[in-house]
């Protein structure tokens, strides 16, 4: 069997925001791979499966569950504060995967920091997710 990556299956885009966003996570990073398919339960007769489309979609969900330094969670911020960087949900950016692969993706959710008593050079970000939307030329 052959190492499989997610570029394998992704076409090239390029970037709004040319800059590549490598804050690496801290012991998890779950890929998650989606279709746009849809199956129906009918009654009693079977189901219907329904393919809109064959390409996968694919989500990074990184954290860091014990916690991040000051510099990486400001850096992250910044991103997605920044409306010339990543403008929150909108612009898509270069993030470069602990697969040492380099990903065209934007933020997919709201992103959220906690500030914590007694954890003077760290931040905890729960987790970050991200929609992966191709490969750099």
């Amino acid at each position: 069997m052959a190492e499989a990556k997610m570029k394998d299956y992704l076409s090239v885009v390029a970037p709004d925001y040319n800059a590549t966003l490598s804050v690496t996570p801290q012991k998890t990073l779950i890929e998650v791979i989606e279709k746009d398919q849809v199956v129906h339960i009918l009654d009693s007769t079977g189901e219907v499966r329904i393919s809109f489309d064959d390409t996968p979609m694919f989500l990074i969900q990184a954290s860091w569950p014990n916690g991040i330094t000051i510099v990486d969670a400001g850096t992250i911020f910044d991103w997605y504060a920044d409306s010339t960087k990543a403008n929150g949900l909108v612009r898509s950016f270069k993030w470069l995967h602990v697969d040492a692969e380099t990903y065209i993706v934007r933020f997919a959710t709201k992103f959220q920091r906690q500030w914590t008593e007694g954890m003077v050079l760290h931040q905890q970000i729960q987790q970050l997710t991200l929609k992966v939307l191709g490969i750099p030329a």
